[in-house]
């Protein structure tokens, strides 16, 4: 895997967008020495009902307003940037529409999908997802209780003639998928925090300062009914 080629993809609903989202695409960055990672909303997710679930138009504007304006007077982290184009794609949203698109789009870099552990484990429930690590690399962090007996777990159910090799410096764990494309295993510490969590604090009235850029909340907030209208 070639960094400087490499583009990091991080998928998901945002709804909303929070800290621990932002970190993680941060981290994976540093760690991996990426020059790119995009933050890709999901417009219609295959797995969860679209009840609850914010438009995607403003499931991209909290993300932008989330990367505009970091906190504290920041300068804005240049390596994170959106992308729309799951809500350009056939409906419902599926990964593998998405790699084969992006890949058509971007012929002279690779993508490197960024998942946690818990999904990882369940990618044979996606849609052709044992084919997904052939389409792209595959980065994997810890999630709940998802860690690295977890990826290798599934390495060996679903892909028993990769390789592994492990990197004792950084503790990196990687299983070589094919010739072209590998999955990762990278011990990043996990943020408890997660977009249910900031819904039903938002739906009481309670804070979600520090839990989720400025920006969102205030996002949030000019649009409360239609917000409170989604998220009950």
């Amino acid at each position: 895997m070639n960094p400087a080629q490499t583009i990091g993809i991080l998928g998901g609903t945002f709804n909303p967008v929070h800290i621990g989202h932002l970190r993680l695409a941060t981290a994976v960055a540093e760690a991996l020495h990426l020059p790119r990672v995009e933050l890709m909303p999901c417009a219609v997710p295959p797995h969860k009902a679209d009840s609850g679930l914010l438009p995607f138009e403003m499931r991209v504007s909290l993300l932008e307003g989330a990367l505009e304006t970091p906190p504290n007077g920041l300068p804005r982290e240049e390596r994170l940037h959106v992308s729309t184009l799951e809500g350009e794609l056939p409906h419902p949203s599926y990964t593998w529409n998405l790699l084969m698109e992006w890949r058509k789009r971007h012929t002279s870099e690779t993508p490197l999908f960024i998942v946690g552990g818990e999904d990882f484990a369940h990618l044979d429930t996606w849609r052709n997802g044992l084919k997904l690590p052939y389409l792209s690399h595959f980065v994997v962090v810890p999630r709940c209780h998802a860690d690295e007996s977890a990826f290798r777990s599934a390495i060996s159910q679903h892909w028993p003639t990769a390789k592994l090799t492990q990197d004792n410096e950084n503790g990196l764990l990687t299983a070589a998928i094919s010739d072209e494309t590998s999955c990762l295993f990278l011990p990043l510490p996990h943020l408890d925090i997660s977009a249910s969590l900031i819904r039903a604090k938002w739906l009481l009235g309670e804070s979600i300062r520090y839990l989720t850029p400025d920006p969102v909340i205030e996002i949030l907030d000019t649009y409360r009914e239609n917000v409170r209208h989604c998220w009950r």
